[in-house]
């Protein structure tokens, strides 16, 4: 039920999101969070999103964050991904990284490869429909920020090959980076 609320409620992915992963093996301490979420949504019963009319837009822009070994128990990461059209929070969602990372740096360019990649998937859901829309992708790491950028690897030696195509399309242009 909290995923399902959380689907049009910002405020309560993370939340779902970690309350899924307990459902795996249900702990006093998942009852404690789960009665916790409970009391603050009987604070906030209701969220009103309102969507004021702006321009049309051009640009997509997404924003990305991590939390490096997040996770006591497992030293997992979690991810998160916010999708703005101008002023328009389209998408959000917040996810545990498959595998531990060795550095923070490692954890926002996994966050990041996930950011993007749902952004472009948005961009081309707009292409679909008859818009054109480019892809900004914004993150407050350095470091991460210093591997979209650069060809290959470089120093780092613990990042899976597969996010490499982030790499590629940022060199195309198909994504702009910010801080």
């Amino acid at each position: 039920r909290i995923n399902f609320l959380a689907e049009d409620r910002f405020d309560l992915k993370f939340a779902g999101k970690e309350l899924a992963r307990d459902m795996k093996g249900p702990t006093r301490r998942s009852w404690e969070k789960l009665k916790h979420l409970g009391r603050y949504l009987i604070g906030k019963k209701r969220v009103v999103l309102r969507m004021k009319w702006q321009r049309a837009q051009k640009k997509l822009r997404t924003y990305s964050d991590s939390d490096w070994a997040g996770c006591a128990l497992t030293r997992k990461s979690s991810s998160c991904a916010v999708v703005m059209l101008g002023s328009h929070c389209i998408r959000s969602g917040s996810s545990t990284q498959a595998t531990p990372s060795m550095s923070s740096g490692e954890a926002e360019f996994n966050a990041g490869v996930r950011a993007a990649s749902i952004g472009l998937g948005s961009c081309a859901f707009a292409a679909d429909l008859g818009g054109s829309l480019s892809l900004e992708l914004g993150m407050d790491s350095s470091a991460a920020l210093g591997m979209f950028r650069r060809s290959g690897l470089g120093r780092v030696r613990h990042i899976a090959v597969p996010l490499m195509w982030i790499q590629d399309a940022v060199k195309k242009g198909r994504v702009a980076l910010f801080k």
